[in-house]
């Protein structure tokens, strides 16, 4: 879906050993995925609209398949690294609005996956992004905290002088 091919381009590339098929996904092989990396790297204006693409599919794939916990481990835990992906991009480019469908799917992803450590990470980095005060801000703060909590760390506030702080005190 993400790079637009239809089943017959697929097909060829499978034919040509070029992809491969693996648990109803078509992979690249490494060598050919690094190398399709700097081609996108040289077209920054390509690389764009793809990398868009990625982090709305894999953004709305989290938030359609989460409703059903067994469904959700199942199609997403070989796409970690995708929705990682997915969740960066959409950070560095200030797509709101994805992150804001997400953020939930998101954090129920990293939980079910005991990859607290990685939640934490990730909502730290939204939370520098995401303008304070508001419903997003709020719910990334909850599971930044669920997720320290999680690990030991504990409840970890921001100084008194801290708006978010008086979000959630």
């Amino acid at each position: 879906s993400v790079a637009d091919a239809d089943l017959a381009t697929l097909s060829n590339l499978l034919g040509h050993a070029l992809i491969r098929y693996h648990r109803d996904r078509f992979l690249l092989y490494e060598l050919l995925r690094r190398y399709a990396a700097q081609q996108l790297d040289a077209d920054p204006d390509g690389t764009s609209e793809l990398r868009q693409r990625h982090a709305t599919y894999y953004l709305q794939l989290l938030t359609r398949a989460i409703t059903d916990r067994t469904v959700a481990e199942e199609l997403l835990s070989p796409e970690a690294e995708n929705l990682a992906a997915a969740w960066r991009y959409a950070l560095s480019y200030g797509l709101i609005q994805l992150l804001d469908q997400a953020v939930d799917a998101m954090g129920y992803f990293y939980t079910w996956q005991n990859a607290q450590q990685q939640g934490c990470e990730a909502f730290e980095q939204a939370l520098a992004v995401v303008q304070a005060g508001g419903a997003l801000h709020t719910r990334l703060l909850a599971w930044r905290l669920a997720f320290q909590q999680h690990q030991g760390i504990g409840a970890i506030l921001p100084s008194a002088s801290d708006a978010s702080t008086r979000l959630i005190t």
